[in-house]
């Protein structure tokens, strides 16, 4: 944590300077300037200070300065801006598409749905329904009584 001065904002009254305990801040060409050896963060100066130009501040999520970093060979493009007329020219030709696309689309869905409910269904064959069932439950009865009764 420290103690920091705006500069704009301060006018070099002193309040603060004459209210520090430990005599850390001072008037230099008229702007009040904190000793942060000496300061305590003791928080009077904030509290003395007419114009409010005194804070203190939290030096942990202060950003530091960034450090290149290297780019293992990638290449960084950044994209020019594109004004609105440049933007937009292709949506004429995506209109015009979708107009033409879009038709053409739902009448043969609605084609392939008219054949498929005209044509008759076909009725399922008596084979085809036992095979896809497996066998009857009479049958697996019969099969394990004369499994078990074979081992008698």
């Amino acid at each position: 944590m420290e103690i920091r001065v705006n500069p704009k904002q301060c006018t070099g009254c002193g309040a603060c300077m004459s209210v520090c305990p430990v005599s850390a801040i001072s008037i230099v060409e008229g702007i009040a300037v904190v000793d942060h050896s000496t300061c305590t963060l003791c928080q009077r100066c904030i509290k003395a200070c007419p114009p409010k130009a005194i804070s203190i501040i939290d030096l942990s999520i202060a950003t530091r300065p960034l450090e290149p970093q290297p780019n293992h060979g990638i290449e960084i493009i950044t994209e020019e801006p594109v004004s609105p007329q440049t933007r937009y020219s292709n949506a004429p030709v995506l209109v015009n598409a979708g107009l033409q696309i879009i038709p053409r689309l739902v009448n043969m869905l609605i084609s392939t749905l008219e054949h498929h409910l005209t044509q008759p269904s076909k009725p399922q064959s008596a084979i085809s329904r036992s095979s896809s069932k497996g066998p009857s439950r009479k049958k697996r009865r019969g099969y394990h009584h004369r499994m078990h009764n074979r081992h008698r």
